[in-house]
């Protein structure tokens, strides 16, 4: 997930790719992550996507399922810390 920190700094300023760890909820709300599909340490994979609220875009690009689009970088920075924190 150290990763998706990493994409953040090397995207354009509205879109990050996020990977398999980030992804949109069902009902297209927010953003999730889940212990149960991290491989590696789930509190190093929390803390990177802490990370991204440091930076301002508006969408997320999963390599699985949705995109998740927000109505402004801070409705995204929102979104951002409640999969932090899952």
């Amino acid at each position: 997930m150290a990763v998706v920190a990493e994409l953040a700094r090397w995207t354009s300023a509205t879109s990050v790719a996020a990977g398999a760890e980030l992804w949109t909820t069902g009902d297209q709300s927010g953003l999730e992550a889940g212990e149960d599909v991290c491989w590696y340490s789930w509190s190093t994979q929390r803390a990177s996507i802490a990370k991204l609220v440091g930076y301002r875009f508006s969408r997320v690009l999963p390599s699985h399922g949705r995109r998740f689009v927000a109505r402004d970088a801070e409705a995204m920075r929102a979104a951002i810390l409640a999969a932090s924190r899952a």
